[in-house]
């Protein structure tokens, strides 16, 4: 009848829109997880252009495993995005060893990379398995890599090319499969021109290259930081988390981050230990303008050796300044300064720091 045929219409109907309805749903869900996964990847946040670029790199080498070189001013994540892709690619149920090349010195860098067999050097009672060893089957990150001497860039280079270690005191060549990804702050292509870093080696380790911009390039992702930040501590170190004011907030988006995305957390640290005094916490900061900053010159003209005492007193905040940008961690302060970390230690005990 009309009757039933007019019922079965409406109940096809029915069907259509609920499977409709769910296949919206579905699609929005996608869509949805697709955008909140922009505001990430692994544990590197931002939503600005130029880290959306680097998701989408980062994305397309997930299945390579070739070189990658990643640089940046220190302090902005080259070791969270060294970890994005070791566990994001074919390598992740490996280990991943982390090495800063510039905290190992020159004499027991080869001993280190390479491990050692029993007898090699006094006191060698057993054989020792290095970094190369460790990461065999995973990722090897190199930190600092412009640190590495010259004499061990060659035993470096010589490994990726041969794909096999060989012990110091040892003459049997180890077979290994290691990623490599290595870091910088420094300009390698202007190492290379100054035959300070070897060619061959930087198109070895430059296979796929990923700059990191700095964070006053991307201030839109400040505010997100911050919150993660804030939420981190409230959450993992159990920190009052003082309120933000309008005026606050001012202050947090305007400062230039010389320490980039490290120096903003310790930042929002200092600002829940300190209770909230975020115009003290900023004032803290060295300005850019020595007259505004304490520095009275008549005082120092009227010294006995103007001069020294003015880079005296100079050299001092600024090494206090890298070792709070730092953590308090000496070698990485002293890569910042640009000097050895002998000299730093000098430093800091010839001005009382």
């Amino acid at each position: 009848s009309l009757e039933l045929l007019a019922r079965m219409k409406s109940l096809l109907r029915i069907r259509q829109l609920v499977f409709e309805t769910s296949d919206q749903r579905r699609k929005i869900s996608q869509l949805t997880h697709s955008l909140k996964g922009r505001y990430s990847y692994g544990s590197i946040l931002g939503v600005s252009p130029s880290m959306q670029k680097i998701y989408d790199l980062l994305g397309s080498i997930r299945e390579s495993d070739a070189s990658v070189l990643i640089s940046g001013e220190t302090g902005t994540g080259k070791e969270l995005v060294a970890s994005a892709i070791h566990y994001n690619s074919s390598y992740k149920d490996g280990p991943m060893i982390s090495v800063n090349c510039g905290a190992i010195p020159s004499e027991l860098m080869e001993r280190e990379f390479f491990g050692h067999v029993k007898g090699a050097y006094t006191g060698a009672t057993s054989a020792g398995t290095g970094y190369f060893q460790e990461a065999d089957g995973g990722t090897l990150f190199l930190d600092e890599i412009g640190e590495m001497n010259l004499d061990m860039q060659v035993k470096l280079l010589r490994v990726l090319e041969r794909g096999e270690i060989v012990r110091v005191g040892g003459t049997i060549p180890e077979k290994i499969s290691v990623r490599i990804i290595s870091a910088t702050n420094k300009d390698l292509s202007a190492e290379v021109e100054a035959e300070t870093f070897r060619k061959d080696l930087y198109y070895r380790i430059h296979v796929i290259p990923i700059v990191l911009p700095p964070l006053r390039e991307r201030r839109e992702d400040i505010n997100l930081l911050m919150d993660h930040f804030l939420k981190e501590l409230s959450e993992k170190k159990s920190i009052k988390v003082p309120p933000i004011t309008e005026k606050d907030l001012e202050l947090f988006m305007n400062y230039g981050y010389p320490g980039n995305v490290r120096e903003l957390q310790h930042i929002i640290e200092r600002f829940c230990i300190l209770g909230g005094s975020t115009e003290a916490l900023f004032a803290s900061q060295p300005k850019t303008s020595m007259e505004n900053d304490g520095l009275d010159m008549d005082s120092f003209l009227a010294d006995s050796d103007p001069l020294k005492t003015l880079r005296a007193r100079v050299e001092k905040r600024l090494i206090q300044r890298a070792l709070d940008l730092n953590g308090n961690n000496h070698t990485q302060a002293a890569l910042q300064l640009k000097i050895s970390r002998p000299a730093l230690y000098k430093k800091i005990k010839k001005l009382g720091l």
